[in-house]
């Protein structure tokens, strides 16, 4: 969201930092101590799938982008974040830690660093270079359209022409070339992003693949022991112990 407010939107930092504290990082005074609550009461697995379908519908909603979306656009998706980030980090890590051999403590202390700080870094490489790839296809893609000029460039053109006929015959040209190049790279950078938020929805998709396939964790020290009418309903779907 940063940086499509700073690249299409035109806005600073600081401007958009106000919904990413209001609905992002504010939340999560709520949502981490209610996932951790739920953590010793319910399997993580569910837990887990909270957090991932929090992600996936939020990069869903994210994929009607367009290059009107401001601040006030972005809270339902800044929100759902937060609540996937909160329900997420932490069941991932007791997974882990209800199986691990802990005859290998060292190790798997160092793994859990590893995806702490490892994982965060290849996330920014990835949708760095896959937002620069994206916008270098789509660029190409719609500067195809531009060049072999149609009616509508020649229109487009005209008309951006007669709003800078003020600066003189010679620059008016000039300046709604340029006008229309700005425009084609806003474009192309919209619809990046709105692949950037299709990959991560669809890696959402796979990792709750993954969720559907893990097995009940050994019992240890990590097991949740439901309450009340969770007790029933956990057991039920096949999430909980007797």
């Amino acid at each position: 969201m940063p940086n499509f407010l700073n690249v299409v939107g035109l806005l600073r930092p600081e401007q958009s930092g106000e919904v990413l504290l209001l609905y992002g990082a504010l939340p999560m005074f709520v949502t981490v101590p209610l996932s951790i609550f739920l953590l010793r009461h319910v399997d993580p697995r569910g837990v887990l799938i909270i957090g991932l379908t929090a992600f996936a519908i939020a990069n869903l909603l994210g994929t009607q982008l367009t290059h009107d979306w401001r601040l006030g656009d972005f809270v339902p998706i800044v929100i759902l974040q937060s609540v996937g980030q909160a329900f997420t980090l932490l069941p991932i890590i007791i997974i882990a830690v209800a199986n691990a051999d802990f005859t290998r403590a060292t190790a798997f202390a160092a793994y859990i660093q590893l995806m702490r700080l490892g994982g965060a870094e290849i996330g920014v490489a990835l949708m760095g270079t896959w937002l620069r790839v994206r916008e270098q296809i789509h660029s190409n893609y719609l500067g195809q359209h531009i060049a072999d000029g149609s009616a509508n460039v020649v229109q487009i053109l005209k008309q951006l022409g007669n709003t800078f006929a003020s600066y003189g015959p010679g620059a008016a040209p000039g300046r709604a070339l340029g006008t229309l190049a700005a425009l084609v790279q806003r474009e192309a950078n919209v619809l990046a992003y709105i692949d950037g938020f299709w990959l991560t929805f669809w890696l959402a998709i796979i990792a709750l693949g993954f969720v559907a396939l893990m097995t009940r964790a050994p019992p240890g020290p990590f097991t949740p022991a439901p309450f009340g009418a969770a007790r029933g309903l956990m057991r039920r779907v096949g999430l909980s112990r007797p």
